[in-house]
């Protein structure tokens, strides 16, 4: 089952079901597609200072005994799972004998030595977080496995946000229309793909153009990747000397020193606050950045079962 289907069958149980029951038919979807034994679903408190037990998935008995609902972590005594709040990105956590600081009623359930914590954001700020582990059946975490962690957790977020059942944010006609505008450009590349099925060209132009709007930045571009080389697929206009020197710019070799090669190389996402003072790029490649009239660029990869094939940036 695609993630896609998986939550196009969440959506189809809302009429009937709680968002309590929504969100663990979603937890145990996504544990079975990366593979792990336990997920654990944490909300950030309004007033951001510690964590509330939701809800969880392939918990034994015991572990729900233990993790009850509505236990609740204080950051500071979180370890991995303060970080990942604070820092807003997900971690893989390995160390033999060590164990997460927790309340005495979360003891129990909360003993792993390696799992996963990916924050659960919205609007750049932390809702909750998932947690995963093995400790049950004690094998190694896959990182390339787990790349689709992040994919549910923003679909959660959407679900949660809009209720305000994690947090008070925003107006529901904002969360509507940011919904919507995710929808509608999932929904344009999709008509991309079907009305092009040999030619790829339109689909990196739909993605470029989606990823603009939807950050609501200056430019986009999406790179794909061949061996140890990058190549432009396609990019949004800026200025006619600023395209040129952009298209000059590639092909070139992936050595993980800009922002883009870094994302495609660690599958991660990378940033570039100010590429005046960045001393990481050239004098050259800053006159470019000028020419397309920007100073701050967001990376991310994109990723194929866990592989990256290319990286789209927005500035």
């Amino acid at each position: 089952m695609t993630i896609r289907q998986i939550f196009q069958r969440t959506a189809a149980l809302r009429p009937t079901l709680a968002l309590g029951e929504q969100l663990s038919h979603v937890l145990d979807a996504a544990r079975r597609a990366v593979s792990v034994d336990r997920l654990h679903l944490w909300a950030l408190s309004p007033e951001g200072d510690r964590l509330v037990y939701v809800t969880g998935s392939g918990l034994s008995g015991q572990d729900r005994v233990s993790l009850r609902q509505g236990a609740e972590l204080l950051i500071a005594q979180a370890g991995a799972m303060g970080n990942a709040v604070r820092d807003k990105v997900a971690l893989i956590v390995d160390e033999s004998g060590s164990r997460l600081k927790s309340p005495r009623s979360a003891t129990t359930a909360l003993c792993a030595e390696s799992f996963v914590v990916v924050p659960i954001l919205a609007r750049g700020r932390t809702l909750g977080l998932l947690v995963a582990d093995n400790q049950t059946s004690l094998a190694p975490l896959v990182p390339e496995a787990l790349h689709l962690l992040p994919t549910f957790a923003l679909h959660i977020a959407t679900a949660v946000d809009n209720t305000g059942l994690l947090t008070e944010l925003d107006t529901r006609d904002r969360d509507l229309t940011e919904s919507l505008e995710r929808q509608t450009a999932t929904a344009e590349i999709l008509k991309v793909i079907s009305s092009s099925p040999t030619d790829v060209q339109p689909v990196f132009d739909a993605i470029a153009r989606s990823a603009l709007r939807l950050i609501g930045g200056h430019s986009a571009g999406v790179a794909r990747r061949v061996d140890d080389t990058l190549y432009l697929a396609a990019t949004t206009a800026t200025t006619e000397a600023g395209d040129e020197a952009l298209r000059n710019v590639f092909p070139v070799k992936l050595t993980g020193q800009g922002a883009l090669g870094k994302a495609v190389l660690s599958g991660l996402p990378a940033y570039v606050s100010d590429f005046e003072t960045d001393p990481a790029y050239s004098p050259a490649f800053r006159e470019t950045v000028r020419l397309r009239g920007y100073r701050a660029l967001l990376a991310v990869p994109m990723l194929r079962k866990g592989h990256s094939i290319g990286g789209i940036t927005v500035s």
